[in-house]
């Protein structure tokens, strides 16, 4: 039985639930990108950190992945904003736009 289902059982019956197994291993965009491909393909200023985030990782490989942002395991995001942390996603909003050299304001 995967960790998963050992949670979902401990909590259903026990009320509690074991500590998440941190991941070290790096999850590249393709695999987010093979059920989330046409969120790239939106264009204009309301969907840019999508559309153009390849263009900025071809820039400088330390602009924003999809895990940055859409961090699976963080329970603080706003289910609004699917799942975001604002302030992080504000931090990799500032890593991109330096990588394109528009700095904090704009790019």
């Amino acid at each position: 039985m995967t960790l998963g289902g050992q949670n979902a059982l401990a909590f259903l019956f026990a009320g509690m639930t074991k500590k998440a197994t941190v991941s070290t291993a790096h999850i590249a965009d393709d695999n987010c990108l093979k059920c989330h491909a046409k969120v790239t393909e939106t264009p204009g200023m309301n969907n840019h950190f999508h559309s153009l985030l390849a263009k900025w990782q071809a820039l400088d490989p330390k602009a924003g992945t999809c895990v940055d942002c859409h961090q699976g395991h963080v329970t603080s995001g706003q289910k609004q904003l699917l799942f975001l942390t604002p302030d992080t996603a504000k931090l990799v909003c500032q890593r991109c736009h330096t990588a394109t050299g528009g700095g904090e304001g704009g790019g």
